[in-house]
């Protein structure tokens, strides 16, 4: 269980970047068709998965308070830059977020911390595989590993989106990372079965359960997009989270003792 908090801390931040990203697209292009109100929310429920994966990844430490220690490695280690940009992205969030709630007339001021923040927001979901791709762990050091964690920003992101947007964008984007996420799936397994045969058939319940959640998340996120159902979006944005996190568990276990 030693890499359960890394479990929780990468998906919930791409989910949390990804839902906030999406949010900022639908904004540019057509600001009429979300309300001030929806776009709080959205932040708001950003900034709880980012916190709450932050809180995740200081449970993985040995010694928690001495997680300022980590920035001294800002630019040469990629788990530092990992933290640091996290950091960066929930501390713009928060400030755009009390902007919002306490000068919400100030639009022009707002739609450009939105935008800075959902830039920080790529960076984060850029930098997060970087620190898994280990020339000397070889079924992490592919490029499918940043493939599927950056389709999980935009899987659980783009499902949570239609929650407060139920656009035609959002859902295309659900779509399509669900989909790809599904393609890749047998080209993954092919090198997994190449590299480390043994530890992919320990993890393979994981992998089957994250591929029959992503069948369900996605049905429920077209009937929500439909129907234009609420509860059925948010239950569309947690299945994804759920199969996100059977995956993530899976993919940590290729390189040690299965949880």
């Amino acid at each position: 269980m030693h890499e359960l908090p890394l479990v929780f801390f990468t998906v919930l931040a791409q989910a949390s970047a990804g839902l906030l990203i999406l949010s900022v697209i639908n904004q540019l292009i057509n600001r009429k068709a979300t309300t001030d109100q929806a776009l709080f929310k959205m932040g708001v429920a950003c900034l709880i998965l980012v916190a709450l994966a932050g809180g995740s990844a200081i449970l993985h430490l040995g010694r928690p308070f001495r997680a300022m220690n980590a920035l001294f490695g800002t630019g040469r280690s990629p788990m530092s830059n990992e933290i640091v940009s996290c950091a960066v992205y929930g501390g713009l969030l928060f400030i755009s977020l009390a902007v919002m709630y306490l000068r919400p007339k100030l639009k022009g001021l707002l739609l450009l911390l939105r935008v800075i923040t959902a830039v920080s927001a790529v960076v984060l979901i850029v930098l997060i595989p970087r620190v898994y791709t280990l020339l000397t762990i070889p079924q992490w050091d592919t490029h499918f590993t940043s493939y599927q964690m950056i389709l999980a920003a935009f899987t659980s992101g783009g499902a949570l989106a239609l929650i407060w947007q139920p656009t035609r964008l959002n859902m295309v984007i659900t779509v399509f990372a669900a989909v790809l996420g599904f393609l890749i799936i047998p080209s993954y397994m092919a090198h997994l079965s190449a590299s480390s045969p043994e530890m992919l058939m320990q993890g393979m319940g994981f992998f089957d359960a994250k591929l029959a959640l992503y069948a369900v998340a996605l049905v429920l996120a077209v009937y929500s997009y439909k129907k234009r159902i609420v509860p059925v979006a948010l239950s569309s944005g947690v299945v994804f989270i759920v199969a996100e996190l059977a995956g993530r568990i899976a993919f940590y276990d290729l390189w040690s003792i299965g949880m």
